[in-house]
């Protein structure tokens, strides 16, 4: 019967017994047409031998019904080769089960077309084990669509790689949950582009973990827009590196809560600039804790614009230490409160030089 196989109609193959079936050798695979293969029943499908499976040509991979290739064991479906699987029809695609896409090898992952891949069910996605997710191209994670992103498992964003999450475009980022992004690896949020920061939601900015704020680099911190950084919690604020403190622009700064900016550590407050300190509002000034003030350099308290300067505390003004106090302007002297002159410590009062003693007025 082996050798004849070829010659039987199609009726004639849907009525093989299993133990005829299993009797199919790979030289009678090469021998049967695409009608022939499609005429096998998907109870026939699970009986044909792995070394059939891998004789099958592309055409005859393509002839097999969609119904029948959802009944191929696991085995048979991981004896498929990556150019029997880039035949696949996108509709066979959709017939495997989750259980079986399991069983593709990575290799074949990688061979995908962006077609077939867009065409996979949210669920079979979310059935991919961590090796196949790493095993998607950049190319193949530009083609998921965004219901495809949204069904990633935390343990699936665990696994991928830099190269693919700095290939997320601003759609598949946006439609990410918040988990999703949490679980995004230091390394591989150092992937993200400045246009991808930007393109985060609130939302995930404000669950960003501890690790990730800490992760984030100079020129991501510097791309996060006013909406995104007026959402990061007090305690993301105090986690900014001080190699990247720096790297906030003045327009952030500005749109910064009180208590944001009171969440700055004192290291934090003595690496901003001279600039970062003069674009900060009245608001935010009046609200420095007595340990930032005193954190203040020289340069820092003289960058205090004469504004700013007269909104301060009288407390405020008394934590301002001597060292800093002879940096003042003779311009900064004159503009203060009478409360805030009066209110000057001993040791302040004696670290004014001759100048700024002169510059005092007479309501001072």
């Amino acid at each position: 019967m082996a050798s004849n196989y070829s010659l039987l109609s199609t009726d004639q193959i849907k009525q093989l017994a299993q133990a005829e079936v299993e009797a199919i050798t790979s030289a009678d695979i090469a021998n049967l047409n695409t009608k022939q293969i499609a005429a096998f029943v998907s109870d026939q499908v699970p009986f044909l031998s792995t070394t059939s499976i891998a004789a099958l040509t592309t055409a005859q991979v393509r002839a097999v019904a969609a119904l029948n290739l959802s009944s191929f064991t696991s085995e048979q479906i991981s004896t498929l080769s990556s150019v029997q699987v880039t035949v696949l029809t996108t509709d066979q695609l959709r017939r495997i089960s989750t259980q079986q896409i399991l069983a593709l090898q990575t290799r074949d992952i990688a061979v995908l077309t962006t077609i077939q891949v867009a065409s996979l069910s949210t669920d079979q996605i979310a059935n991919l084990n961590t090796d196949q997710a790493a095993a998607f191209t950049t190319t193949q994670v530009k083609s998921l669509t965004t219901d495809q992103v949204r069904k990633f498992t935390t343990e699936q964003i665990v696994a991928l790689t830099s190269a693919q999450i700095g290939t997320l475009s601003a759609a598949q980022i946006a439609k990410m949950t918040t988990d999703q992004v949490s679980a995004i690896e230091i390394r591989d949020l150092a992937g993200l582009t400045t246009a991808q920061v930007r393109l985060l939601t609130t939302d995930q900015v404000k669950n960003l973990t501890s690790e990730q704020i800490i992760g984030l680099n100079s020129a991501q911190i510097a791309a996060f827009t006013t909406d995104q950084i007026i959402k990061l919690s007090s305690s993301q604020i105090s986690l900014i590196e001080l190699r990247d403190l720096q790297a906030i622009t003045t327009v952030q700064l500005a749109k910064l809560a009180t208590d944001q900016i009171q969440s700055f550590t004192t290291d934090q407050v003595a690496r901003l600039s001279s600039t970062q300190i003069r674009s900060l509002v009245t608001e935010q000034i009046q609200k420095l804790t007595i340990d930032q003030v005193i954190a203040l350099s020289s340069a820092q308290v003289a960058a205090l614009s004469s504004l700013q300067l007269s909104k301060m505390s009288t407390d405020q003004i008394a934590a301002i230490e001597v060292a800093d106090i002879s940096g003042l302007t003779t311009t900064q002297v004159r503009n203060m409160t009478t409360d805030q002159v009066k209110n000057f410590t001993i040791d302040q009062i004696v670290a004014l030089n001759t100048n700024q003693v002169n510059s005092l007025t007479t309501d001072q």
